[in-house]
């Protein structure tokens, strides 16, 4: 069972609940303290005891490549290019398999101005391959959860859902595999290897990712898509620049710790955009790129965005380290000098956006972000747009320490299609999702069919990686809202794939200057041995994982901002002491010894 609210301790209390950590009366005690309403209570308290029937057998987990293949790739087509030593979907002959008859139901989202049954993509996926799908929609992120909630506390599941990411509002590794284990879920693996040719391929490609998505207890219990996206490994911690206020300033972008404090202190003083409510940097409380804090701690250490690294055999929580505090010292001080808006812990992302986006002139001059569009209307056509006055600047080196940039290192692997234990025909839900992941289908995905979308390259244009491209996108896939789907299902984006469009100046993307941002943040990449992979939950482990990561990140935005702004003495060793113990009194040494015993599973 699935519920998501609007803060961490909902989020707590509900995971208790499934876990048995919280009796009945309790949650409903404290549900009503923290706004959870008597129908939405009963839906949880429902799902957590139909959950608990039908528990997966873990002794008849199915064994990986125990099956034969059932189906096969269909042919090339030897006109389309690829680049020198491209490695991803090829473009073959997608032969029709479903009957038209059976119509399946199929939990999805949905977006301002799209219709799932006349969606371009939709109509040519149903033409393409002869399944029928009736398209349940909830919007993207919390708005749509109480709609995803009450599915699955009723028990009239579809047959399959396809709801996107974590951070879209879906599923994450370990809710699944709670699901799973609860028989609300079906295991898909027997299922891939009969079924799903082109995932196979996949497999071979990236081997990790079947190990990604494959639970504590044997079984795969989701068909993952693969987004293999090169600029967001650094995403994270990218810092935008006002290029107008630099060149007014008589500036460059800065290349040390000094240079960029220097920076700061320029645009405060000459204020190059002649607004009297301008401010040199800011940021907002929530969202990507909410803060500069993860860009200014690459010039002290190593801060991934869980906060957890590794150290050998040992993990590390970054915020009670010794390098985080030399960083909030150091952010203290540009606080103190009036060089970062302390609005920034309280303005919500749309509020940072009006100062960006201010008719009159942008009111910020640095802004964090993982691209333009985090704090900015992107809008491609407009060669005058707001959002290309910013441009991305490199990490900056503190002395002999220099600059480590958080890095991902992840295989890319997201939550492609879940079926549920109602799926009437498993195996063409398979062979739908499969077929997703031949190279037209998952271009058509985003843009609209080919033709109407994107069409394929030709001999000579070269793609963002400067190699051979393989397709280019076109205007008017772009420009219709109700053309493609946004990525909440199959597809497969391995980094070829990506870095295949072509680089054509009539193209209106936006991915050739993030991959050159990617490319600018890399020297800086933290080693991967430091690099920690979130494990698989259980019931039990979800529940206390939950607490603790609410509460200590609750107080960790808290203390970070009382630090900043000076209502705590960053330089007092006796605060700094009682700031470390309050980690330890939240948990924290508990909390990283539960991640490294489930990693090791």
């Amino acid at each position: 069972m699935k519920f998501v609210f609007d803060s961490q301790e909902k989020v707590s209390l509900v995971q208790g609940v499934a876990a048995g950590t919280v009796g009945r009366r309790q949650f409903l005690r404290t549900a009503a303290m923290l706004g959870i309403t008597a129908a939405t209570a009963s839906a949880v308290l429902t799902a957590c005891d139909n959950g608990t029937k039908g528990a997966a057998d873990k002794n008849k987990a199915y064994k990986a490549g125990s099956v034969a293949l059932q189906v096969e790739l269909g042919a090339e087509d030897t006109k389309v290019l690829y680049g020198a030593g491209y490695v991803g979907p090829k473009a073959r002959e997608l032969k029709k398999f479903g009957d038209g008859k059976k119509e399946f139901s199929v939990l999805t989202r949905t977006f301002a101005g799209q219709d799932m049954k006349t969606n371009k993509f939709s109509v040519w996926l149903e033409e393409k391959t002869g399944v029928k799908v009736n398209y349940q929609v909830v919007p993207i992120g919390e708005e749509g959860t109480p709609k995803v909630n009450n599915i699955l506390a009723g028990g009239d599941l579809p047959d399959a859902m396809m709801l996107g990411p974590a951070w879209m509002g879906g599923f994450s590794r370990s809710q699944i595999y709670i699901y799973g284990q609860q028989g609300l879920f079906a295991p898909v693996g027997k299922l891939i290897d009969e079924f799903a040719p082109e995932l196979l391929e996949v497999f071979k490609n990236v081997p990790k990712l079947r190990d990604d998505f494959t639970a504590p207890d044997g079984e795969m219990y989701a068909f993952p898509a693969v987004n293999q996206c090169y600029h967001c490994r650094s995403s994270e911690v990218r810092m935008w620049v006002n290029s107008t206020w630099l060149k007014k300033a008589g500036l460059k972008a800065p290349a040390t710790l000094d240079e960029f404090t220097s920076m700061l202190r320029v645009f405060k003083e000459k204020n190059p955009s002649g607004l009297a409510s301008s401010v040199p940097m800011s940021g907002s409380k929530a969202g990507e790129g909410s803060s500069f804090i993860g860009y200014i701690m690459q010039s002290f250490g190593y801060l991934p965005a869980s906060n957890v690294s590794r150290d050998g055999d040992k993990l590390i929580y970054a915020p009670t380290q010794d390098f985080y505090r030399d960083g909030l010292r150091y952010m203290a001080g540009l606080a103190k000098e009036g060089l970062l808006d302390k609005r920034s812990f309280t303005q919500s992302g749309d509020e940072l956006k009006r100062q960006v986006m201010n008719p009159a002139g942008a009111l910020v001059g640095l802004v964090q972000g993982g691209s333009q569009g985090s704090f900015a209307d992107v809008e491609a056509s407009n060669p005058n747009a707001r959002y290309r006055d910013y441009e991305v600047i490199a990490p900056v080196k503190n002395g002999p320490h220099g600059a480590v940039c958080p890095w991902d290192y992840s295989t890319g692997g997201v939550v492609g299609l879940i079926l549920t234990k109602n799926c009437k025909d498993p195996e063409t839900m398979i062979r739908w999702a499969d077929a997703q992941m031949n190279l037209e289908v998952c271009r058509s995905m985003p843009n609209g069919p080919l033709g109407v979308g994107f069409e394929w390259a030709k001999k000579g244009q070269l793609g963002i990686n400067g190699k051979q491209a393989t397709f280019s996108r076109l205007a008017a896939g772009q420009d219709e809202k109700n053309t493609g789907w946004y990525e909440w299902g199959p597809y497969n984006y391995q980094n070829d794939v990506r870095l295949s469009e072509s680089i054509d100046p009539n193209s209106r993307s936006v991915e050739p200057a993030l991959y050159e941002a990617g490319k600018l943040y890399e020297p800086f990449a933290v080693a991967e041995e430091k690099y920690f992979t979130t494990p698989f939950f259980d019931e039990s482990q979800a529940a206390q994982v939950g607490e603790w990561e609410t509460n200590m990140g609750s107080y960790l935005s808290q203390s970070n901002a009382k630090f900043i702004l000076g209502e705590m003495d960053i330089n007092d060793d006796k605060v700094w002491d009682s700031h470390k113990k309050k980690f330890q009194q939240l948990g924290q040494d508990q909390y990283l010894q539960l991640l490294k015993d489930a990693s090791s599973k």
